[in-house]
C-alpha cells in the first residue's frame, strides 16, 4: 500500500526488478508520504536497495519502520540518507543503485517513510529492493539440522520457502556436495516443507467432464485443479452407481505456467445408459471435494445404422399384426 502516488505510477508492484520505471510521490514535505511493503510472511531483512537518479526530485532522507499490523503501532528501525546518483532525470532511463546494509529486521511488514528529497517539488526514484531471507527457510534448516548448509542455499539463490519447490535431485546433490547423509536430510526436509506449506484447501474442475457421451466410449480428458504446489492424490466417485473403467486416482502436479496444481483424467468410460454426477475428492482429506454441477448423460450408442433400420422394421411389423 502507498499513501500517495501519481496517476501514472502504480505503487502496488514496486519490487518488480525494473529500474527504468519510477515512483512519484506528489506531496512534498509531508510525513504521510509512505509505502508499506507486505512480504506475506516474516522475512529476515539485512538491507535495502534504492535505485535512484541525480535529479532534485530524488529521494533523500527516509525512515524504515516495522509493525505487526498495518494499523500499527509502528516502530522506527533506521533512518537513511540517499544521494543524488544516476541519470539527470528520474524518467531518463535506468537508475543507479545505492545499498544500505546493517539491518537486523524480522517482520512481515516494512514501512518506508519519505522524510525529504533533494529540493524537487515531488519525490521520485526508480526502484526499491530488499536483501533478506524467508525466516521460515531458516527455521526449516534448523529443524532438520542443516544450518551448516545455510550459505549453500543462499549462494544457489534459494531465499524463500517457495524457491524450494524448484529444487530437483541434481540441485540437492550440489547443495550437499555429494554428502549422502545430507542428501537424505535435505530430501526429507523438502518433502516435509512441501506438505506443510502447500496444504490443499479446495478443488475445482479446470476442464469439466463432458455433458453428453456415448455409452462405453472413453470420456474426453477432464482436469481437476488444486492449490499451488499441492501434490495430493485425487480420486473420482460417481453418483448413480455406474460401471466404470479407467484409472480413478491421479496425483495433483504443480504447473508453473498456471500457478496451480492439476490432475488430468483420461481413458474413463461409463455404462450403462444414465445420468451420473462426477465427484473428485482428496484421498487424504475426503471433505475437500468438487462435483459436477450437472450430470454427465451417457446415451445409447448405435454402432451400425443398419441396426436402426432393422429395429424400425421390427417395430413396424409388430404394429401391423
Amino acid at each position: 500500500m502507498c499513501s500517495t502516488k501519481s496517476n501514472s505510477n502504480n505503487a502496488y508492484a514496486l519490487v518488480d526488478g525494473n529500474d527504468k520505471t519510477y515512483l512519484e510521490m506528489t506531496m512534498r514535505h509531508d510525513a504521510s508520504n509512505f509505502i508499506v511493503f507486505d512480504f506475506g510472511r516474516d522475512f529476515l531483512i539485512s538491507g535495502i536497495r534504492i535505485c535512484g537518479n541525480s535529479s532534485p526530485n530524488m529521494l533523500k532522507e527516509f525512515t524504515l519502520e516495522t509493525a505487526d499490523s498495518v494499523d500499527g503501532p509502528w516502530t522506527i528501525c533506521r533512518v537513511f540518507t540517499a544521494e543524488q546518483k544516476g541519470m539527470d532525470s528520474y524518467n531518463a532511463g535506468r537508475g543507479d543503485n545505492q545499498d544500505f546494509k546493517g539491518l537486523k529486521i524480522k517482520s512481515r511488514l516494512i514501512k518506508l517513510v519519505v522524510n525529504s528529497n533533494h529540493g524537487g517539488y515531488s519525490t521520485c526514484w526508480n526502484g526499491i529492493g530488499f536483501f533478506g531471507l524467508d525466516s521460515k527457510l531458516r527455521d526449516l534448516l534448523k529443524q532438520f539440522q542443516l544450518m551448516h548448509r545455510f550459505n549453500d542455499f543462499i549462494n544457489m539463490g534459494f531465499v524463500q520457502v517457495k524457491d524450494l519447490w524448484m529444487v530437483n535431485d541434481a540441485d540437492v546433490k550440489r547443495l550437499c556436495r555429494g554428502n549422502a547423509q545430507d542428501v537424505a536430510k535435505v530430501t526429507e526436509a523438502l518433502k516435509a516443507a512441501r506438505i506443510e506449506e502447500n496444504r490443499l484447501t479446495s478443488l475445482d474442475f479446470g476442464v469439466a467432464p463432458i455433458r453428453f457421451h456415448p455409452e462405453g466410449k472413453r470420456l474426453p480428458e477432464f482436469t481437476v485443479i488444486g492449490d499451488a504446489g499441492c501434490e495430493d492424490e485425487i480420486s473420482l466417485a460417481f453418483q448413480g452407481d455406474p460401471d466404470v473403467e479407467g484409472v480413478l486416482t491421479k496425483r495433483l502436479v504443480p504447473d508453473l505456467k498456471s500457478g496451480r496444481s492439476i490432475a488430468s483424467f483420461n481413458g474413463i468410460s461409463l455404462s450403462p445408459v444414465g445420468n451420473y454426477v462426477i465427484e473428485a475428492y482428496s484421498v487424504a482429506c475426503p471433505e475437500i471435494f468438487v462435483h459436477t454441477s450437472e450430470p454427465t448423460s451417457i446415451v445409447f450408442f448405435m454402432k451400425d445404422k443398419g441396426n436402426v433400420n432393422d429395429t424400425f422394421s421390427e417395430l413396424d411389423s409388430i404394429l401391423n399384426l
